[in-house]
């Protein structure tokens, strides 16, 4: 059995598509908000407040034999500058919640946790991709909350995979992804502005979703992993990548400058936060991880 925590979300929606394409398990997909209905008889909806502990011991009560059950853990205040205006608020769900949680599922036969590259820092010219046994030096709360969350995940023997920004269209029925939004407004004829800098080592939600299937089947795998692609991107590369995709004209994509963007946030972002995915690799015996659409 598979438990996803947060099946409501982008990549959790991927994660369930990915289940239901690639095993034959059952699945509990948990929602906060609205409950999707697409995929499969094999999806039970279950809704999940992970910062309410009775919500938690029902879905445990649900799931049955824990000891069965490997486990996606999505759940997260992830907006940088939410964050940092009430981190009070965020560390409730980033870090009280999750530890609240792996008590009542710490016999599960395995949890992967969604971290992020905002545990690291900033690219140096010593450092230009970031390896997992690098210092991690996050500039941005958000970023210290992950790093302190995957310590805790790790301490219970389980998994944390650390992402960089996603992208691809939205399967959730009521939420577009910003991936909608540039194919949409391209293919009006409207310009859309994206960044030129903040450069990471982005990747595509199903790529993501698939990898992190397969690594679920395995056993023995690193306790922390650069889940990312090979290339490190803008967004405005990648909106140029996905006009080029659609066969739509790629003057609308606009670059705007990197300073400008800045002065939008409230929380600090690096410039370039770009990670080594060697050992990823070499776990999955692959020789190549590429964004695609």
């Amino acid at each position: 059995m598979y438990i996803v925590v947060g099946a409501n979300g982008f990549l959790g929606s991927y994660v369930v598509k990915s289940l239901v394409s690639n095993t034959d398990e059952e699945i509990i997909a948990t929602y906060h908000g609205k409950k999707e209905s697409l995929y499969s008889p094999r999806v039970n909806w279950v809704h999940l407040d992970v910062t309410d502990n009775e919500s938690v011991r029902r879905l445990a009560e649900f799931a049955g034999n824990i000891e069965e059950c490997r486990i996606f853990y999505f759940s997260a205040c992830h907006n940088l500058d939410l964050v940092k205006r009430d981190p009070n608020l965020a560390k409730g769900i980033n870090i009280t919640a999750l530890e609240s949680f792996l008590e009542f599922f710490s016999d599960a036969d395995g949890l992967w946790f969604s971290s992020t590259d905002c545990v690291y820092g900033e690219n140096t010219a010593e450092i230009p991709l970031f390896k997992e046994s690098d210092p991690t030096c996050p500039v941005s709360e958000y970023g210290r909350q992950k790093l302190e969350a995957e310590k805790i995940v790790n301490t219970y023997g389980f998994n944390a995979v650390r992402l960089p920004y996603m992208i691809g269209p939205s399967l959730l029925e009521n939420k577009k992804h910003f991936y909608d939004n540039i194919v949409e407004k391209t293919a009006d004829g409207q310009d859309f502005t994206l960044a030129d800098g903040l450069w990471r080592s982005a990747l595509d939600y199903q790529s993501v979703a698939d990898i992190l299937v397969k690594l679920s089947m395995m056993k023995n795998t690193p306790q922390v992993l650069n889940l990312c692609g090979d290339d490190s991107l803008s967004k405005y590369d990648v909106g140029i990548m996905i006009a080029e995709k659609h066969n739509l004209p790629t003057e609308h994509i606009i670059k705007t400058p990197e300073e400008e963007i800045m002065k939008l946030f409230d929380e600090r972002r690096t410039s370039s936060t770009a990670m080594d995915n060697s050992l990823l690799k070499s776990v999955l015996g692959t020789d190549e991880i590429k964004i695609k659409f």
